[in-house]
């Protein structure tokens, strides 16, 4: 029992005593081996299942379990045997008993945490998963080149067999999140990157994935989405490694793991149930999940060029990034994440009524192949296009930030990436213009990048000469804040890497340096133009003379300490259908006014 009070002493003291407490039962065979159990086991199984409070089980879980697997590993299958009878002999089992009404939670958190931290060391693996649930066969001593980790677990009685496979089931679909969670990481983390899941481990993901798309909770979120990308970049690297490209029937490596059959037909049942969820008017705790998730996933499967500015100085290693890609580009045909229905369902979720799911759904486009699927044509773009520019132009902060958004997404597509000239004229038409063949692409693609933002100084030039003539037409069919907008996000796409010859360079540089001096231009046209506005007088006769003595900032502050907390800055970010019934915040007002008051001055 005095092993108990070990957490709260420093880690090297806690394996210094247990390794002193190892050198007992040494040489004198199993049975030493047990009676040493007798001594440790009993309080360390009953401060992992929480019996001495959570301070102290989260300590033995942190610093003495680690050190007891690693210096008695034979204890293992004690330690899951006397979890697992604990767990049976409860009211778990019982019929008609729900898991979250169940006096067994304490006990099932234990067997998952010892799992983990086995699983942590290397003492299991997916195979020994295999083995404890009696889908394989016990392996033989000699099954691991004679260093058995397995053997370790002594197989012996029916105490895990069928039990394990039900614990954890129950722990995926539990109404503890924390449950969840480590049943969650004990089939997607492995320490082994190349390690080839298993078909009960993508059979149990499907099971999570299927009841937990819908998370309101933002810390939640976060934990699964860190598990998964771990997944999914131990699925992409332990194909990579055990199919090689052009071999679309090599046989797996261990019984019970996913086949490359396997392997696409999850990838892409995964790509469709994320993209089920992206279903217009959904909540925002209902897309955001899947939006990260598609994002992370396109990244992990992404068939795009390895960037050359990146590369890596070991040479072992580069070598295992380019076999890694070429795999990548070999399964992309197979792949249904990059299909045209998919495409469609990202560019309506721009029109979604949640900043950050537009922001989310936009960096998905951003990381599909170019041209992006379904839209390899330049008749399908110049829809886009003009949908963009309809949106941009108009009045309402959710189409602005839609079409900015949209034509951010096509400029990265098609004009920096393939060189098109996208152009459009005073009433909204679009028409495209693919470079020639013999042309050097780099130099186009450039000059392409410059006449698109010439193209959209020229809408933004109309509606400020709309302005000049009539605020009240410009406010409502020309307003300006949407287009320039667009600039922003165009411009901080642009491709600053001049690899031309010199002469094409000086061009290239000339023509820049010609568009950022026209919009500096017509950023002050438009500032004249507004300043009218925006410093002047309120129509109601109200001038900052008439203010109450008091001053604003604190009697705002008095009001704002009766109100009730913002809700959590992580939902959503507000809905833009609400923007223009909220007032306008007094301390925007007053910083606003003294902006003001500088530009009067200034100009």
């Amino acid at each position: 029992t005095y092993l108990l009070g070990m957490p709260v002493l420093q880690n090297n003291q806690t394996l210094a005593t247990l390794t002193t407490l190892s050198h007992f039962p040494q040489g004198k065979g199993i049975n030493d081996l047990r009676a040493c159990e007798g001594f440790f086991l009993p309080p360390l199984l009953s401060a992992v299942c929480g019996e001495y409070g959570a301070l102290v089980s989260e300590r033995v879980l942190l610093y003495v379990l680690p050190g007891v697997l690693r210096i008695f590993p034979e204890s293992l299958h004690s330690l899951l045997a006397s979890l697992c009878g604990r767990l049976e002999t409860s009211s778990l089992f019982a019929a008609g008993v729900a898991p979250a009404q169940s006096d067994a939670t304490d006990s099932l958190r234990g067997l998952l945490a010892v799992l983990n931290t086995a699983r942590r060391l290397g003492q299991i693996d997916g195979q020994t998963l295999l083995h404890l649930i009696g889908s394989l066969p016990p392996p033989s001593p000699s099954s691991n080149g004679g260093v058995d980790t397995s053997v370790a677990l002594q197989f012996q009685g029916p105490a895990l067999l069928g039990q394990l496979e039900y614990l954890i089931t129950t722990a995926l679909v539990h109404s503890d999140e924390s449950l969840r969670l480590a049943a969650l990481e004990l089939i997607c983390v492995s320490p082994k990157l190349t390690e080839l899941p298993t078909l009960f481990e993508l059979s149990m993901v499907r099971r999570f994935l299927s009841l937990n798309l819908k998370v309101p909770h933002p810390q939640f979120r976060y934990q699964i989405l860190s598990v998964l990308q771990r997944l999914l970049t131990r699925l992409k690297e332990g194909a990579a490694k055990a199919y090689k490209p052009g071999k679309s029937t090599s046989p797996v490596p261990h019984p019970g793991d996913a086949s490359l059959t396997d392997v696409v037909d999850f990838v892409n049942w995964f790509s469709f149930l994320l993209a089920s969820s992206l279903y217009p008017g959904a909540p925002y705790p209902r897309k955001a999940l899947p939006l990260e998730v598609y994002k992370l996933l396109v990244e992990v499967w992404s068939p795009a060029p390895l960037d050359t500015n990146k590369t890596e100085k070991n040479a072992k290693m580069m070598e295992h990034m380019v076999s890694t890609h070429k795999f990548c580009v070999w399964l992309s045909p197979q792949l249904k994440m990059f299909d045209r229905m998919n495409t469609s369902i990202l560019f309506n979720n721009l029109w979604d009524r949640f900043d950050r799911c537009r922001e989310w759904a936009c960096s998905v486009l951003m990381a599909f192949p170019t041209p992006l699927p379904g839209f390899e044509q330049p008749d399908t773009v110049i829809t886009l296009v003009e949908w963009g520019l309809r949106l941009a132009a108009g009045p309402k902060n959710r189409e602005c930030d839609t079409g900015a958004l949209v034509l951010k997404v096509l400029y990265k597509k098609y004009v920096q990436h393939l060189g098109w000239r996208i152009s459009f004229d005073a009433e909204g038409r679009a028409s495209i213009e693919e470079p020639p063949k013999e042309t050097a692409a780099t130099s186009f693609h450039l000059g392409a990048q410059v006449f698109f933002v010439s193209q959209l100084l020229d809408v933004l030039q109309r509606h400020v000469d709309v302005a000049s003539k009539d605020l009240g037409e410009a406010a409502q069919h020309h307003p300006m804040h949407g287009v320039m907008l667009t600039l922003r996000y165009v411009l901080l796409e642009m491709d600053t890497s001049m690899n031309v010859k010199s002469k094409e360079r000086t061009n290239i540089m000339d023509g820049w340096r010609a568009q950022v001096e026209r919009l500096i231009a017509t950023l002050v046209n438009a500032v004249n133009v507004v300043l009218r506005v925006v410093a002047d007088r309120a129509p109601e006769g109200f001038a900052e003379q008439d203010a109450p003595s008091r001053p604003l900032l604190a009697a705002n502050a008095s009001a704002d300490a009766d109100q009730e907390p913002v809700a959590d800055e992580d939902e959503g970010d507000g809905e833009d259908e609400d923007e223009d019934d909220d007032a306008p915040s007094p301390f925007v007002s007053t910083k606003h006014r003294v902006l003001r008051g500088q530009m009067v001055s200034f100009y």
